[in-house]
């Protein structure tokens, strides 16, 4: 009778272990182990998405990822999982916890979804005669879309969670495609348009565009990501299956 009891025991000691060590968290360390350990990426992946986790997706962090070879795919899942305090959730990307909202003439706020944002590099510049040797390379931001859903005044103000250091205004072009693009020559763009914010408190900020803005006119804001070490802003939206986000708008 012992002998069983003592079994039991054991048994039940060794369940609650295993489910206690299942519980755990993965975070970076984890991460990086399972990748020297030669899984598979989509097993790491999987194991991410169907967990609780705890990442540190700091610059610093992100840099040492890299260092540790973990692949731009997986430091991606990381980013998007964010950090979880419950049982396995649906995952939602690190835009999707920012926000940014119209502030219309009512006071009433108009939020703004978030959409997608492609980078391409043009080497076009180059084909020019003689100068085209000493001109940089051109990088294409597209918005998806030919016309935002929200339209706002020509002097529109913001509330936004995102840091106005990391945000940028832009003036969009059409292009024959039907879709929205700016032009950046290096890290800079002539249709790059000057804003003012303020601190709002409780992690919300007021931006407001320095000028009036134009009529029938589309515009975006581009939010600029955590970089890793070492890491251009443009060089890393180059990064396979990595893309901006911008919070699009129009005036009426």
């Amino acid at each position: 009778m012992n002998r069983r009891i003592l079994t039991a025991t054991l048994a039940l000691g060794l369940l609650v272990a295993t489910q206690s060590h299942a519980n755990e968290p993965v975070d970076n360390a984890a991460v990086v182990e399972m990748v020297k350990l030669g899984l598979d990426e989509g097993v790491i992946a999987a194991k991410i998405e169907s967990s609780r986790t705890r990442f540190d997706t700091s610059p610093k962090a992100l840099g040492e990822l890299k260092k540790a070879g973990v692949p731009a795919s997986l430091v991606q899942k990381m980013v998007q999982a964010g950090t979880a305090s419950s049982g396995p959730v649906a995952r939602t990307s690190d835009s999707s916890r920012q926000s940014l909202a119209w502030r219309n003439a009512t006071g009433e706020e108009v939020n703004i979804s978030p959409v997608r944002v492609t980078a391409e590099v043009s080497n076009r510049r180059r084909w020019i005669p003689v100068a085209g040797a000493f001109l940089n390379s051109e990088t294409f931001m597209t918005v998806q879309g030919s016309k935002a859903r929200v339209r706002t005044d020509g002097q529109p103000s913001f509330v936004t969670s995102v840091d106005p250091l990391k945000v940028r205004l832009l003036h969009m072009a059409d292009n024959k495609d039907g879709g929205r693009y700016v032009v950046f020559d290096g890290n800079s763009s002539d249709r790059e348009i000057n804003v003012v914010s303020e601190e709002l408190g409780g992690g919300h900020y007021l931006i407001k565009p320095e000028k009036p803005l134009q009529a029938g006119q589309e515009y975006a804001f581009i939010v600029s990501p955590e970089l890793p070490s070492g890491m251009g802003f443009w060089a890393y939206f180059m990064q396979p299956g990595i893309a901006a986000v911008a919070y699009d708008f129009g005036v009426q």
